[in-house]
């Protein structure tokens, strides 16, 4: 559906074209590539961790509140040390004088999830920017676009599947 300059609403048809990985399979091919740099808690570890443990882990994400009962504050603290946030952005770009639109996607680095640089470096005397590793961006999509917004919009679907 297509909005003239008349503010008529009409249907339209276009042919867009591009590559698509599979949104699951780079989740899953980040989170082996990150894995070195990621906290592994097991369910038994935090039952087992001491209340001033799990206060000095949530400080430390600034995620610490007065108030809260000692599992409330485990299940804060593994919840924030198991979800990773991804990010997406695109950009259309001009190549042999055609129209491209890539879509990218990375992790956000997050200190309750990932180890901070001088943590990494005490467990492994390597020297690693720890950030960059993890927001290391995958294509999602290539595709050819004009560079107007309906054309861009196509693959808003395709996008969100």
């Amino acid at each position: 559906m297509v909005i003239n300059n008349s503010g008529e609403v009409f249907k339209t048809e276009f042919l867009v074209e591009g590559r698509k990985q599979p949104l699951i399979e780079i989740r899953e091919r980040t989170l082996r590539s990150q894995e070195q740099y990621m906290r592994h808690t097991s369910d038994e570890d935090f039952q087992n961790m001491h209340l001033e443990s799990v206060i000095t882990s949530l400080k430390e994400i600034n995620e610490y509140h007065d108030g809260g009962n000692e599992d409330e504050m485990r299940a804060r603290l593994k919840k924030f040390e198991r979800t990773r946030h991804i990010k997406m952005w695109h950009d259309l770009s001009t190549v042999a004088n055609h129209s491209h639109l890539v879509f990218m996607v990375s992790c956000l680095y997050d200190p309750a999830i990932h180890y901070t640089n001088e943590e990494y470096l005490k467990m492994t005397n390597i020297k690693e920017d720890v950030q960059a590793r993890v927001e290391s961006p995958e294509v999602y999509i290539v595709a050819r676009s004009g560079s107007s917004d309906a054309e861009q919009l196509a693959y808003v679907d395709t996008r969100r599947e």
